[in-house]
């Protein structure tokens, strides 16, 4: 979601409606403390060990193993140093996460979330609730990472939303 908007401040005529999937709008006291947790434990565990840590945290349930997986593969793409420096980047990842929170949507948005993700969900709802251009779809049973425990769902609906005409939005 960061990166979305991000890409709309900067080029956002390249940009005709957005699909977000386990956004992040607010970090919750959840986040906050696992961050600076982080930043504490930074030279004392191994990254590896804080990105386990972290993907129990944001996907605890069995019927999330699936992406606590994934994101374990992926997060072994990842050296010291880019952690290091993704830690370091908490107080302008924080703010930039206020600052788009306030910033009302220019585009047409599906926001998709699972009814799971205990630390973004409700912030998720609130942001929605803000926005006329956002439209928000919560999959039951899923955790933050709700495109891939319901892939074929989401793909679905996300087509579907693409592609559906703007007069109808």
């Amino acid at each position: 979601s960061i990166i979305l908007q991000r890409l709309i401040e900067r080029r956002g005529d390249l940009v005709d409606k957005l699909v977000m999937a386990g956004a992040v709008f607010r970090a919750n006291w959840k986040m906050k403390l696992f961050v600076y947790s982080a930043r504490f434990l930074k030279n004392i565990l191994p990254y590896r060990v804080m990105y386990d840590l972290f993907s129990l945290i944001i996907l605890p349930k069995k019927n999330h193993a699936r992406s606590r997986r994934i994101f374990r593969l992926q997060s072994r793409k990842l050296n010291t140093a880019e952690y290091l420096k993704w830690v370091a980047l908490h107080k302008e990842f924080f703010g930039l996460l206020r600052r788009f929170f306030d910033q009302k949507l220019e585009k047409a948005s599906l926001v998709v979330v699972g009814s799971e993700d205990h630390i973004f969900f409700q912030a998720a709802k609130r942001f929605v609730a803000r926005q006329q251009k956002a439209t928000l779809v919560i999959f039951e049973r899923c955790g933050h990472v709700c495109n891939i425990e319901q892939f074929e769902r989401f793909n679905q609906i996300a087509l579907q939303y693409l592609l559906q005409p703007k007069a109808t939005l």
